[in-house]
């Protein structure tokens, strides 16, 4: 099973992290997309876009500008120009002055502090795979749930919960047939992807799962 949790020490709301529309994650689950962001949040929220592809570009090459050839410096402008800034303002989580050449990020449109929890400190290189897992409704309420119920769980109790927490029911109004379908998408598809991502662990053989919490999720 993964390591890669850590106990959580309150300081984070986790529940707007995991309420956040299939949209964003995968928004965010472009690494050049989400350094956009994390660009824009680390320098007041707002940039031109020439600065934009020059931080994107050096960080991506992980060497000075100067030795970076022209051609790879325009196949990234090309990108932001074309693909990924107007995805972000299609989205809502940037505004894109094309006649001013400045992007920044739509305060009106996106919970700034969603946007920074998600990319906190060290998430951006784990930012792809997380994301992209959490583009599934079910594994992100598979979090609330744990969060609401506590560290260890039984497959079958989580599968019932979170049948529940989909209908917005009682777990004694849940039918059977429903219960077994999340718990058979859980326990073949969900929990063993969570579990290699390192969001949670997963005891195949016991059929127990494991959550304390994930530095990338807490906004650490």
């Amino acid at each position: 099973m993964s390591s890669d949790v850590r106990l959580d020490d309150g300081g984070t709301n986790r529940e707007s992290i995991f309420d956040v529309d299939d949209g964003i994650y995968e928004v965010l689950s472009n690494t050049r997309r989400s350094t956009l962001c994390s660009l824009l949040l680390e320098c007041g929220g707002e940039l031109p876009m020439e600065t934009v592809v020059r931080h994107i570009v050096a960080r991506e090459a992980a060497e000075p500008l100067s030795e970076i050839a022209p051609e790879k410096r325009r196949t990234v402008e090309i990108s932001l120009y074309h693909q990924h800034v107007p995805k972000l303002a299609d989205c809502g989580v940037v505004t894109w002055d094309r006649e001013a050449e400045t992007v920044a990020l739509a305060d009106d449109a996106f919970d700034r502090g969603r946007l920074a929890a998600l990319l906190g400190p060290g998430s951006i290189q784990r930012s792809e795979t997380l994301f992209e897992l959490l583009t599934h409704s079910r594994r992100r309420t598979v979090l609330s749930v744990l969060t609401e119920r506590g560290d260890v769980v039984s497959t079958d109790d989580l599968a019932a919960r979170i049948a529940a927490a989909e209908r917005d029911v009682p777990r004694d109004a849940v039918p059977t047939s429903e219960r077994d379908r999340v718990y058979t998408t859980l326990r073949h598809a969900h929990l063993p992807a969570m579990d290699d991502a390192g969001v949670l662990e997963y005891d195949r053989e016991d059929e127990l799962v494991v959550y304390r919490g994930h530095p990338a999720l807490l906004g650490r």
